[in-house]
């Protein structure tokens, strides 16, 4: 039951991600980029696909959580979540960037293209900016939702399985 309420935190912290990366990319016109990097990946990758985009987004988010929480069990803090999504930032970073072509943190050649395609990243800082602001969006979310539902019963059931042990001091008289 614990990895299953991880994965519906993933979920939801994907979501509220995705939520966010919208609202910067295509209302706001925050971010150095025109589409998610989900996309960008699956593109570069020859899957064009906003469905399997999606799919890679949330399967992602899902898994990670469920690794949190696997890897911490009932020690799952916001702090913990927050330091994870900074681990899944540079990964993205050092891996995923370049995949996509647009270089280690956002240093490509992909400023080249032209504005309008999918692939068109404008400035290195701005990416890291915002790829560190989505992912800190993440690991609060995952965070402190698997810390408060995911877990707490966990640690509410082990302090009172703590406080229910028989006191057993024992003196000894030297």
């Amino acid at each position: 039951m614990r990895l299953l309420k991880a994965a519906i935190v993933g979920l939801v912290s994907s979501l509220i991600m995705l939520i966010v990366m919208i609202l910067a990319i295509f209302i706001i016109a925050f971010t150095p980029f025109h589409s998610l990097p989900s996309t960008a990946f699956l593109i570069n990758v020859g899957i064009h696909s906003e469905v399997f985009s999606l799919l890679l987004h949330f399967s992602y988010g899902t898994l990670w959580s469920v690794v949190l929480v696997y890897g911490f069990e009932e020690d799952v803090t916001l702090l913990k979540g927050l330091g994870f999504a900074m681990i899944l930032w540079f990964f993205m970073m050092v891996v995923y960037s370049p995949i996509m072509g647009w270089g280690f943190f956002g240093f490509g050649y992909s400023y080249l293209l032209s504005p309008s395609d999918p692939l068109y990243l404008s400035t290195g800082p701005m990416y890291i900016i915002s790829t560190i602001a989505v992912h800190v969006v993440y690991g609060v979310c995952v965070g402190w939702l698997n810390e408060h539902w995911t877990v707490a019963d966990l640690v509410k059931n082990r302090k009172n399985n703590i406080s229910k042990m028989p006191n057993k001091l024992i003196t000894s008289a030297g």
